[in-house]
Protein backbone atom coordinates (compact mmCIF):
# COMPACT_ATOMS: atom_id res chain seq x y z
CA UNK A 1 0.00 0.00 0.00
CA UNK A 2 1.07 3.50 -0.48
CA UNK A 3 1.70 5.47 2.27
CA UNK A 4 0.64 9.43 2.02
CA UNK A 5 3.99 9.92 2.86
CA UNK A 6 5.25 8.15 -0.31
CA UNK A 7 3.76 10.00 -2.52
CA UNK A 8 5.73 12.97 -4.12
CA UNK A 9 3.99 16.58 -4.06
CA UNK A 10 5.42 17.34 -7.20
CA UNK A 11 5.79 15.27 -10.00
CA UNK A 12 8.54 16.31 -12.36
CA UNK A 13 8.10 15.73 -15.94
CA UNK A 14 10.43 12.94 -16.09
CA UNK A 15 8.16 11.13 -14.24
CA UNK A 16 5.55 11.73 -16.18
CA UNK A 17 7.59 10.71 -19.53
CA UNK A 18 8.60 7.43 -17.86
CA UNK A 19 4.76 6.70 -16.21
CA UNK A 20 3.29 7.62 -20.23
CA UNK A 21 6.42 4.70 -21.37
CA UNK A 22 5.17 2.20 -18.59
CA UNK A 23 1.75 2.61 -19.58
CA UNK A 24 2.78 1.51 -23.21
CA UNK A 25 2.17 4.25 -26.02
CA UNK A 26 1.10 2.30 -28.71
CA UNK A 27 -1.67 0.71 -26.31
CA UNK A 28 -2.97 3.94 -25.31
CA UNK A 29 -3.28 5.17 -29.41
CA UNK A 30 -4.76 1.72 -29.76
CA UNK A 31 -7.77 3.17 -27.34
CA UNK A 32 -8.08 5.93 -29.21
CA UNK A 33 -8.15 4.88 -32.06
CA UNK A 34 -11.26 2.28 -30.54
CA UNK A 35 -12.79 5.65 -29.25
CA UNK A 36 -12.48 7.03 -32.56
CA UNK A 37 -13.98 4.58 -34.38
CA UNK A 38 -17.17 4.56 -32.27
CA UNK A 39 -17.22 8.09 -33.15
CA UNK A 40 -17.10 7.68 -36.39
CA UNK A 41 -19.28 4.55 -36.19
CA UNK A 42 -22.36 6.80 -34.49
CA UNK A 43 -21.65 9.88 -37.31
CA UNK A 44 -21.89 6.97 -40.23
CA UNK A 45 -25.57 5.97 -38.46
CA UNK A 46 -26.60 9.42 -37.95
CA UNK A 47 -25.91 10.15 -41.65
CA UNK A 48 -27.23 6.98 -42.80
CA UNK A 49 -30.91 7.50 -41.76
CA UNK A 50 -31.83 6.43 -37.93
CA UNK A 51 -30.50 9.88 -36.75
CA UNK A 52 -30.07 9.62 -32.91
CA UNK A 53 -31.05 12.05 -30.58
CA UNK A 54 -28.98 14.00 -29.43
CA UNK A 55 -28.54 16.30 -26.68
CA UNK A 56 -28.95 20.02 -27.12
CA UNK A 57 -29.69 19.83 -30.64
CA UNK A 58 -32.99 20.25 -32.35
CA UNK A 59 -34.72 17.83 -34.14
CA UNK A 60 -35.79 19.57 -36.81
CA UNK A 61 -32.18 20.09 -37.56
CA UNK A 62 -31.25 16.60 -37.16
CA UNK A 63 -34.00 15.52 -39.33
CA UNK A 64 -33.07 18.09 -42.30
CA UNK A 65 -31.76 17.33 -45.55
CA UNK A 66 -28.59 19.20 -44.60
CA UNK A 67 -27.53 15.94 -42.10
CA UNK A 68 -27.95 13.24 -44.76
CA UNK A 69 -24.58 12.67 -46.95
CA UNK A 70 -21.30 14.14 -46.45
CA UNK A 71 -22.62 17.90 -45.66
CA UNK A 72 -24.41 16.35 -42.98
CA UNK A 73 -21.23 14.25 -41.58
CA UNK A 74 -19.03 18.06 -41.56
CA UNK A 75 -22.00 19.40 -39.64
CA UNK A 76 -22.38 16.84 -37.02
CA UNK A 77 -18.84 16.27 -36.58
CA UNK A 78 -18.33 19.97 -36.14
CA UNK A 79 -20.78 20.18 -33.49
CA UNK A 80 -19.74 17.09 -32.14
CA UNK A 81 -15.87 17.49 -31.65
CA UNK A 82 -15.90 19.59 -28.17
CA UNK A 83 -17.78 16.18 -27.13
CA UNK A 84 -15.36 13.85 -28.98
CA UNK A 85 -12.25 15.61 -28.30
CA UNK A 86 -13.05 15.67 -24.64
CA UNK A 87 -14.40 12.54 -24.03
CA UNK A 88 -11.28 11.04 -25.94
CA UNK A 89 -8.91 13.04 -23.32
CA UNK A 90 -10.95 11.58 -20.21
CA UNK A 91 -10.45 8.31 -21.92
CA UNK A 92 -7.37 7.97 -22.18
CA UNK A 93 -6.52 9.30 -18.71
CA UNK A 94 -8.58 6.61 -17.27
CA UNK A 95 -6.48 3.67 -19.53
CA UNK A 96 -3.73 5.47 -18.07
CA UNK A 97 -4.56 4.91 -15.07
CA UNK A 98 -5.22 0.90 -15.47
CA UNK A 99 -2.27 0.48 -16.83
CA UNK A 100 0.18 2.10 -14.28
CA UNK A 101 -2.02 0.35 -11.84
CA UNK A 102 -1.13 -2.67 -13.58
CA UNK A 103 2.80 -1.73 -13.66
CA UNK A 104 2.88 -1.20 -9.79
CA UNK A 105 1.60 -4.79 -9.73
CA UNK A 106 3.43 -6.48 -11.92
CA UNK A 107 6.91 -5.68 -10.42
CA UNK A 108 7.53 -9.48 -9.50
CA UNK A 109 6.54 -11.10 -13.05
CA UNK A 110 7.94 -8.22 -15.42
CA UNK A 111 11.29 -8.52 -13.75
CA UNK A 112 11.07 -12.49 -14.20
CA UNK A 113 10.26 -11.85 -17.42
CA UNK A 114 13.18 -9.46 -18.13
CA UNK A 115 11.00 -6.62 -18.96
CA UNK A 116 12.30 -3.13 -19.87
CA UNK A 117 9.80 -1.11 -18.92
CA UNK A 118 10.31 1.73 -16.49
CA UNK A 119 8.99 0.06 -13.35
CA UNK A 120 10.76 -2.91 -13.31
CA UNK A 121 13.89 -1.61 -14.64
CA UNK A 122 14.12 0.71 -12.03
CA UNK A 123 13.72 4.04 -13.51
CA UNK A 124 10.37 4.53 -12.35
CA UNK A 125 9.73 4.16 -8.74
CA UNK A 126 6.06 2.56 -7.65
CA UNK A 127 5.02 5.13 -5.38
CA UNK A 128 5.36 7.73 -8.31
CA UNK A 129 3.44 5.35 -10.82
CA UNK A 130 0.37 4.61 -8.02
CA UNK A 131 0.28 8.66 -7.44
CA UNK A 132 0.08 9.24 -11.20
CA UNK A 133 -2.45 6.67 -11.68
CA UNK A 134 -4.81 8.16 -8.87
CA UNK A 135 -4.03 11.30 -10.46
CA UNK A 136 -4.95 10.34 -13.95
CA UNK A 137 -8.13 8.48 -12.99
CA UNK A 138 -9.19 11.27 -10.93
CA UNK A 139 -9.02 14.05 -13.21
CA UNK A 140 -10.78 11.66 -15.97
CA UNK A 141 -13.47 11.15 -13.70
CA UNK A 142 -13.99 14.67 -13.30
CA UNK A 143 -13.11 15.71 -16.79
CA UNK A 144 -16.22 13.28 -18.05
CA UNK A 145 -18.38 14.94 -15.47
CA UNK A 146 -17.59 18.64 -16.83
CA UNK A 147 -16.86 17.71 -19.77
CA UNK A 148 -19.07 14.92 -21.36
CA UNK A 149 -21.69 13.89 -18.74
CA UNK A 150 -23.44 10.91 -20.54
CA UNK A 151 -19.42 9.29 -20.40
CA UNK A 152 -19.22 9.62 -16.68
CA UNK A 153 -20.90 5.99 -16.03
CA UNK A 154 -18.45 4.30 -18.76
CA UNK A 155 -15.33 6.32 -17.75
CA UNK A 156 -16.14 5.08 -14.02
CA UNK A 157 -17.05 1.39 -15.27
CA UNK A 158 -13.67 1.19 -16.95
CA UNK A 159 -11.96 2.43 -13.68
CA UNK A 160 -13.47 0.05 -11.43
CA UNK A 161 -12.26 -2.59 -14.14
CA UNK A 162 -8.79 -1.50 -14.42
CA UNK A 163 -9.27 -1.49 -10.43
CA UNK A 164 -10.28 -5.36 -10.32
CA UNK A 165 -7.69 -6.48 -13.17
CA UNK A 166 -4.71 -5.62 -10.70
CA UNK A 167 -5.54 -4.93 -7.48
CA UNK A 168 -6.35 -7.34 -4.43
CA UNK A 169 -8.90 -8.66 -3.74
CA UNK A 170 -9.41 -9.79 -7.41
CA UNK A 171 -6.79 -9.37 -9.19
CA UNK A 172 -8.33 -10.72 -11.94
CA UNK A 173 -5.22 -10.77 -14.37
CA UNK A 174 -3.76 -14.18 -12.47
CA UNK A 175 -6.63 -15.57 -13.40
CA UNK A 176 -7.48 -17.71 -16.71
CA UNK A 177 -10.71 -16.41 -17.19
CA UNK A 178 -10.08 -12.88 -16.26
CA UNK A 179 -7.58 -11.39 -17.90
CA UNK A 180 -9.57 -11.57 -21.21
CA UNK A 181 -13.19 -10.97 -20.06
CA UNK A 182 -11.27 -7.70 -18.76
CA UNK A 183 -10.03 -7.09 -22.14
CA UNK A 184 -13.51 -7.91 -23.60
CA UNK A 185 -14.93 -5.42 -21.69
CA UNK A 186 -12.65 -2.30 -21.64
CA UNK A 187 -12.47 -2.57 -25.06
CA UNK A 188 -15.98 -2.80 -26.20
CA UNK A 189 -16.44 -0.08 -23.51
CA UNK A 190 -14.05 2.28 -25.81
CA UNK A 191 -16.34 1.91 -28.79
CA UNK A 192 -19.43 2.37 -26.63
CA UNK A 193 -18.08 5.46 -25.38
CA UNK A 194 -16.81 6.69 -28.58
CA UNK A 195 -20.36 6.11 -30.37
CA UNK A 196 -21.79 7.90 -26.85
CA UNK A 197 -19.73 10.72 -27.56
CA UNK A 198 -21.89 12.13 -31.20
CA UNK A 199 -25.15 9.81 -30.30
CA UNK A 200 -26.07 10.53 -26.94
CA UNK A 201 -28.97 8.66 -25.79
CA UNK A 202 -29.50 6.60 -28.61
CA UNK A 203 -28.22 2.75 -29.09
CA UNK A 204 -25.68 1.37 -31.11
CA UNK A 205 -26.72 0.02 -34.62
CA UNK A 206 -26.18 -3.43 -35.66
CA UNK A 207 -22.57 -2.19 -37.79
CA UNK A 208 -21.52 -0.69 -34.84
CA UNK A 209 -22.18 -3.91 -32.48
CA UNK A 210 -21.22 -6.40 -34.95
CA UNK A 211 -17.64 -4.41 -35.22
CA UNK A 212 -16.96 -3.56 -31.81
CA UNK A 213 -18.36 -7.26 -30.38
CA UNK A 214 -15.66 -8.85 -32.88
CA UNK A 215 -12.54 -6.75 -32.17
CA UNK A 216 -13.15 -7.06 -28.39
CA UNK A 217 -13.28 -10.55 -28.92
CA UNK A 218 -9.94 -10.02 -31.15
CA UNK A 219 -8.13 -8.21 -27.89
CA UNK A 220 -9.46 -10.99 -25.51
CA UNK A 221 -8.81 -14.10 -27.11
CA UNK A 222 -6.25 -13.49 -29.38
CA UNK A 223 -4.30 -10.28 -27.49
CA UNK A 224 -4.18 -12.15 -23.99
CA UNK A 225 -2.91 -15.44 -25.48
CA UNK A 226 -0.18 -13.27 -27.57
CA UNK A 227 0.74 -11.43 -24.48
CA UNK A 228 0.98 -14.21 -22.47
CA UNK A 229 2.90 -16.69 -24.59
CA UNK A 230 6.12 -14.70 -23.84
CA UNK A 231 5.24 -14.04 -20.41
CA UNK A 232 3.92 -17.56 -19.16
CA UNK A 233 8.00 -18.38 -17.25
CA UNK A 234 7.21 -15.21 -15.09
CA UNK A 235 3.39 -15.68 -14.52
CA UNK A 236 4.34 -19.08 -13.80
CA UNK A 237 6.37 -18.19 -10.68
CA UNK A 238 4.40 -15.72 -9.35
CA UNK A 239 1.54 -17.73 -8.75
CA UNK A 240 -0.91 -17.03 -11.91
CA UNK A 241 -2.81 -19.01 -13.37
CA UNK A 242 -3.20 -17.72 -16.80
CA UNK A 243 -4.13 -19.49 -20.26
CA UNK A 244 -0.52 -19.74 -21.33
CA UNK A 245 -0.17 -21.42 -18.06
CA UNK A 246 -2.86 -24.12 -17.93
CA UNK A 247 -2.13 -24.74 -21.39
CA UNK A 248 1.58 -25.18 -22.05
CA UNK A 249 2.99 -23.31 -25.55
CA UNK A 250 1.96 -25.89 -28.34
CA UNK A 251 -1.77 -26.19 -27.48
CA UNK A 252 -2.13 -22.46 -26.71
CA UNK A 253 -0.31 -21.94 -30.49
CA UNK A 254 -3.38 -23.88 -31.84
CA UNK A 255 -5.82 -21.98 -29.64
CA UNK A 256 -4.38 -18.79 -31.08
CA UNK A 257 -4.61 -19.96 -34.88
CA UNK A 258 -7.83 -21.17 -34.58
CA UNK A 259 -9.29 -17.99 -32.03
CA UNK A 260 -7.53 -15.78 -35.49
CA UNK A 261 -9.16 -17.52 -37.83
CA UNK A 262 -13.11 -17.92 -36.61
CA UNK A 263 -12.83 -13.86 -35.78
CA UNK A 264 -12.55 -13.12 -39.31
CA UNK A 265 -15.13 -15.38 -40.18
CA UNK A 266 -17.35 -13.85 -37.69
CA UNK A 267 -16.54 -10.61 -39.39
CA UNK A 268 -17.74 -11.81 -42.65
CA UNK A 269 -20.42 -13.66 -41.69
CA UNK A 270 -21.57 -10.21 -40.35
CA UNK A 271 -20.85 -8.45 -43.83
CA UNK A 272 -22.70 -11.50 -45.58
CA UNK A 273 -25.77 -10.69 -43.25
CA UNK A 274 -26.82 -7.95 -42.15
CA UNK A 275 -23.54 -5.42 -42.45
CA UNK A 276 -22.49 -5.22 -45.83
CA UNK A 277 -20.47 -1.73 -44.89
CA UNK A 278 -17.39 -4.02 -43.00
CA UNK A 279 -16.22 -5.39 -46.27
CA UNK A 280 -12.89 -3.25 -46.25
CA UNK A 281 -11.98 -4.01 -42.13
CA UNK A 282 -13.12 -7.96 -42.80
CA UNK A 283 -10.52 -8.03 -45.36
CA UNK A 284 -7.47 -6.43 -43.13
CA UNK A 285 -9.02 -8.83 -39.86
CA UNK A 286 -8.84 -11.61 -42.49
CA UNK A 287 -5.22 -10.77 -43.60
CA UNK A 288 -3.57 -9.99 -39.95
CA UNK A 289 -5.62 -13.39 -38.46
CA UNK A 290 -3.62 -15.13 -41.20
CA UNK A 291 -0.54 -13.73 -40.52
CA UNK A 292 -1.09 -14.20 -36.75
CA UNK A 293 -2.26 -17.87 -37.88
CA UNK A 294 1.42 -18.20 -39.31
CA UNK A 295 3.44 -16.57 -37.13
CA UNK A 296 1.66 -19.50 -34.28
CA UNK A 297 2.11 -22.27 -36.17
CA UNK A 298 5.30 -22.10 -37.62
CA UNK A 299 8.99 -21.69 -35.88
CA UNK A 300 8.65 -17.81 -37.10
CA UNK A 301 7.53 -17.01 -33.59
CA UNK A 302 9.43 -19.86 -31.70
CA UNK A 303 12.81 -19.32 -29.71
CA UNK A 304 13.33 -16.50 -27.07
CA UNK A 305 11.20 -13.94 -25.81
CA UNK A 306 11.91 -11.55 -28.61
CA UNK A 307 10.90 -13.94 -31.20
CA UNK A 308 7.86 -14.87 -29.39
CA UNK A 309 6.29 -11.39 -29.15
CA UNK A 310 5.95 -11.30 -33.05
CA UNK A 311 2.70 -12.77 -32.75
CA UNK A 312 1.87 -9.95 -30.30
CA UNK A 313 3.07 -7.43 -32.71
CA UNK A 314 1.18 -9.48 -34.83
CA UNK A 315 -2.35 -8.40 -33.20
CA UNK A 316 -1.25 -5.15 -32.44
CA UNK A 317 -0.73 -4.44 -36.36
CA UNK A 318 -4.01 -5.95 -37.20
CA UNK A 319 -5.69 -3.69 -34.84
CA UNK A 320 -4.68 -1.06 -36.60
CA UNK A 321 -5.59 -1.66 -40.03
CA UNK A 322 -8.50 -3.16 -39.24
CA UNK A 323 -9.26 -0.07 -37.79
CA UNK A 324 -7.87 2.30 -40.00
CA UNK A 325 -9.89 0.44 -42.82
CA UNK A 326 -13.03 1.08 -40.39
CA UNK A 327 -12.79 4.53 -40.34
CA UNK A 328 -11.88 4.60 -44.33
CA UNK A 329 -15.29 2.54 -45.26
CA UNK A 330 -17.09 5.45 -42.96
CA UNK A 331 -15.24 8.31 -44.33
CA UNK A 332 -15.56 7.70 -48.02
CA UNK A 333 -18.90 7.35 -48.44
CA UNK A 334 -19.25 10.38 -47.11
CA UNK A 335 -16.41 12.14 -49.10
CA UNK A 336 -18.24 10.81 -52.32
CA UNK A 337 -21.58 11.88 -51.51
CA UNK A 338 -20.65 15.72 -50.57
Amino acid sequence: MVTQEAVPRRVPARTLLKCLVEARPSVLAMYLLRFVTGAALGVSSMIGGSVPEVAGAAPEWLGSPAVQGGAGAGAWLGSSAPGVLGGAAVWVLAILSAYLLNGVTDVHEDRANDSRRPIAAGELRPESAAAVAKAAAALSMVGAVLLVPTLAPAVAAVLVLGYAYSMPPLSLKRHALGAPGIGVAAALLSYLAGYASVAHGTAPDAKTLLFAVVMSLWVGLVGTMAKDLPDAPGDAAAGRRTVAVLCGEPLLRRLLAVAAAALAGCLWLAVATVAPGLGLPACALTLGAGVVAVLALTHASRGGRCRKRRLYRGFMATQYVTHLCQLVSVGVPSVVSS
